[in-house]
Formats: structure tokens, sequence, C-alpha cells
């Protein structure tokens, strides 16, 4: 469903068929070159000392009022630390976090039937955001690659992550 400002869409619409062109130019996104912002996003983010598991380009989505709406797209982690791991998806170009989620036991991740993205649902643990207990309520995310298998490689990172985070 879209909404009169553009920025609602069904879940058909947010993971549906376009056109050949339509996706040749969305995934121009996706061609983005990482090691530019690598070392600044390293020693200010607090990921200096993660492992990165895996990292590629998607699109983030969020399910408010019965709607899909776009949050942003960029450079998308799955990340080891220490003793944490975590999704975390920054905004392209200005580097704000959009998504920062644990991994732990209890996340699930289901893959999208067209094979192009994940949904799943966790508490969104953003800077700019207090963490009293009224604010740290679970929402619902969609998270959208450029095909298939890049779908598939975040996946099992995940659940790479899941069982480091495990151990």
């Amino acid at each position: 469903t879209s909404s009169n400002n553009g920025s609602a869409v069904s879940i058909g619409a947010l993971f549906g068929s376009k056109s050949k062109a339509e996706e040749e130019k969305k995934n121009d996104i996706y061609d983005s070159d990482f090691e530019a912002d690598e070392q600044v996003l390293n020693s200010t983010s607090g990921e200096a000392n993660e492992t990165h598991l895996w990292r590629d380009v998607a699109g983030l989505f969020a399910l408010e009022k019965e709607q899909w709406h776009s949050k942003g797209r960029g450079p998308a982690r799955v990340n080891l630390g220490t003793d944490h791991a975590r999704v975390i998806l920054r905004a392209e170009r200005i580097n704000k976090l959009l998504l920062n989620i644990p991994i732990n036991k209890d996340l699930v991740m289901m893959k999208h039937s067209n094979g192009k993205g994940a949904l799943f649902r966790s508490v969104n643990f953003l800077p700019d955001q207090p963490t009293n207990s009224s604010n740290m309520t679970a929402e619902t995310f969609a998270i959208r690659f450029k095909d298939k298998d890049t779908t598939e490689q975040f996946l099992a990172a995940v659940e790479r992550a899941k069982s480091a985070v495990l151990k």
C-alpha cells in the first residue's frame, strides 16, 4: 500500500519484480566501494575491535502502522566482537547508523519468499535514542539485497555469529 508521501510500500512492492532497466539502475547502489570510509568508521564507530564476518549493501525497511517504510540504504555488516555480535547498517554517504541489532539466540531471520531479503524482529539500538526500558520495544524489519546469493551469504554470516556468541 502506498501513502501520499510515497515512503510506504506493500510487502509485494518491497520485494516485487521490476523491469530489467529499473533493476540495473537500482543495483548501481550495490556496487559501492567500502574501503574509502573503512578506516574512519573503524576508529569512530566502536567497530575497531570487531571482525566483519560479512558486508554488502542493503536497503532497510521498518513495519510501521501496518505499512513498510524505507529507512535508507547503505553498507550492512555482520560484526563479531569478543563477547557480542551484531548486524549494523549505515546510510550511504553520511554513515548515519540506521540499524544496530544484537545477534543472540532469540534472533530469528526469515528469508523472504523471493530470496532477495530477510524479515526479522528485534530491538534497534541507535545512539540518538534513550535506552530506558520504555523505548526498548522490538520492531519488525525487512532487509533487501541485490540478489539471492547475497541473502544466503548474509543469513549464513548471522548464523556463524550466533554460533560464536553462544559458545
